[in-house]
């Protein structure tokens, strides 16, 4: 009988262990499945934004090359015109 009792508390132990364990990964996967559906909406609005972002920046740079063509382009036809040896 006193040698059975360590192996009681024994099992007890791993039982306890293991519904912890249990405890531990039910919490766990609740806790997570709230946590990515709440910031995956706020992930996928970031991701929106900087998308826009991206191409508000894309579309003024296209501008700005524009603009630098048109410049170059202008200053060329002046230079043509006022120096004769402009090419």
């Amino acid at each position: 009988m006193i040698t059975d009792t360590p192996r009681i508390y024994y099992k007890l132990s791993f039982i306890r262990f293991y519904l912890c364990l249990a405890s531990l990964q039910l919490y766990a996967s609740t806790y997570l499945t709230i946590f990515y559906t709440r910031t995956a909406l706020l992930h996928y609005c970031y991701h929106a934004k900087a998308q826009q972002k991206k191409k508000k920046k894309r579309r003024q740079n296209e501008n700005t090359q524009t603009h630098k063509q048109r410049f170059s382009s202008m200053l060329y036809l002046i230079c043509k015109q006022t120096s004769p040896t402009y090419k």
